[in-house]
């Protein structure tokens, strides 16, 4: 996913992180930009994640419990170095595999979101502005 100058734009005079605006106005493109990079703003959903964080997010009580068609569909998307927690097949998998009660279900809901930055959450995880985009954002 790329920046979009315009919505970067209409964030910083919006103050969409506290502070951005003043930092803009005084002509702060290194504050505006630090700001919108700085960790911890927000949450950001994520798409791939390393199967080992889905393999450590199982309980293994709960594996034990599974069907041996569950266990091989499971095992089948932990032998894949990242897992798309997005994709309708993983999350049909997890859904069939592990009820909605179970503390493995809850582990993995926890695995679709991460604390990101301003920048990851107006515009997608791992994306980070530049120096670039707020000049431009600034000159818009």
């Amino acid at each position: 996913m790329s920046v979009d100058v315009a919505v970067l734009r209409a964030d910083i005079l919006a103050d969409g992180v506290p502070g951005a605006a003043a930092a803009a106005a005084a002509g702060g493109v290194t504050t505006v930009l630090d700001l919108y990079n700085a960790p911890g703003t927000g949450s950001v959903d994520r798409e791939l994640v390393p199967a080992h964080e889905v393999f450590e997010a199982i309980v293994p009580s709960e594996w034990a419990s599974l069907t041996p068609t569950n266990k091989a569909r499971i095992a089948l998307l932990l032998s894949m170095a990242e897992v798309n927690v997005k994709g309708a097949n993983t999350r049909g998998a997890f859904t069939a595999a592990f009820n909605a009660a179970s503390t493995t279900r809850a582990n993995l809901t926890l695995l679709l979101t991460e604390t990101g930055s301003r920048a990851q959450v107006l515009f997608g995880f791992g994306v980070s502005v530049t120096r670039g985009h707020v000049r431009a954002a600034l000159v818009t």
